[in-house]
């Protein structure tokens, strides 16, 4: 990823995302969810802008829950989308015949256990 692509929040910033990712990311575990994504969305300030229409944007953003760059240059809106499926006995099922199928072909089962 190159530099200028790269997610740059300050720290406190960070701090409050990864928490909160961490909390969302429970509720689905806890319900059961096994198929979801991350959406992040980035919105550019104009740089052709005189200095109150940025900031006026920016407050903007901020209001709707946007996550300015420690550059100054970018907001960024993250939600976890697409629960798309529970848990069950078919998911059970499946995972068991899939880690089987790779033990009979030598392969080891991704992250271990």
């Amino acid at each position: 990823l190159a530099a200028a692509e790269a997610v740059h929040l300050p720290a406190a910033a960070r701090r409050w995302f990864r928490q909160a990712l961490s909390r969302d990311l429970c509720v689905l575990r806890e319900a059961g969810f096994i198929d979801y994504s991350l959406l992040l969305c980035i919105v550019y300030l104009d740089p052709a802008a005189d200095e109150a229409a940025r900031e006026a944007e920016a407050r903007r953003l901020e209001d709707l829950g946007g996550l300015r760059d420690a550059l100054g240059g970018r907001f960024y809106f993250v939600g976890v989308i697409d629960c798309a499926d529970r848990w069950n006995l078919a998911w059970a099922k499946f995972n068991l015949e899939l880690r089987a199928r790779l033990a009979l072909a030598g392969h080891p089962w991704p992250g271990g256990a």
